[in-house]
């Protein structure tokens, strides 16, 4: 497989939207493709239905926004089956994330609103000790209360906490992020942060992080 992850970020409700992975046959027969696990939210068209032996095949992974059941992180894995009767394991499990954005809220113009303000969009960490730990500060740059209605994290490996989830105009917040090294390697997503909020400009906001040696 060309990816053991996808990601379908920034969906709207309504929204139909693909993405695809390469997968090699490095036998000498023709194999046909087939993913395993989809949930009810995904299907998948496999061009062509059998790849030959030595040539590379394309899996197009297909997301219906509208079977999505809340907003914000939508997780789950599902798998390649390479041969018929294959099991499910780590080594052809793929990690799917999808990220559905709540309606657009409508004010009238000149009404309070609030706005979400980060410190930082992108973490920088150094792989030096067991648990990497940075703190942001979350702001509230409007004019109305700002309600942080979700914190999601993509990586089992990481782990996030606020300090307030509402913030009146003008105040912040601590977030603090840790990342606990022996399991980064572990799962296979992206570490990112995803906040869900009530800012009608921002109402989903994601923290990458980029763990470096």
């Amino acid at each position: 497989m060309s990816t053991n992850f996808l990601e379908f970020d920034n969906v709207r409700q309504g929204d139909v939207v693909a993405t695809e992975l390469r997968v090699v046959n490095t036998e000498k027969t023709a194999y046909r493709p087939e993913l395993m696990h989809l949930p009810p939210y995904l299907h998948a068209e496999y061009l062509p239905d059998n790849i030959p032996g030595g040539k590379t095949g394309r899996v197009r992974v297909i997301l219906d926004s509208n079977k999505l059941t809340s907003y914000g992180l939508h997780q789950t894995s599902i798998y390649l089956a390479r041969f018929l009767g294959d099991r499910i394991g780590e080594s052809n499990e793929i990690v799917v994330s999808a990220v559905l954005l709540p309606p657009v809220s409508e004010l009238p113009a000149g009404a309070p609103r609030p706005r979400l303000s980060l410190s930082e969009e992108n973490v920088m960490m150094k792989r030096t000790s067991k648990k990497m730990k940075t703190q942001l500060v979350v702001c509230n740059e409007g004019s109305a209360p700002l309600h942080i209605r979700g914190l999601q994290l993509f990586n089992h490996a990481v782990e996030a906490s606020l300090s307030d989830q509402v913030l009146e105009p003008g105040k912040c917040a601590k977030l603090k992020i840790s990342v606990k090294k022996k399991l980064l390697d572990r799962f296979k997503s992206r570490p990112r942060v995803l906040l869900v909020t009530d800012d009608p400009d921002n109402p989903i906001k994601i923290i990458s992080i980029t763990v470096t040696d």
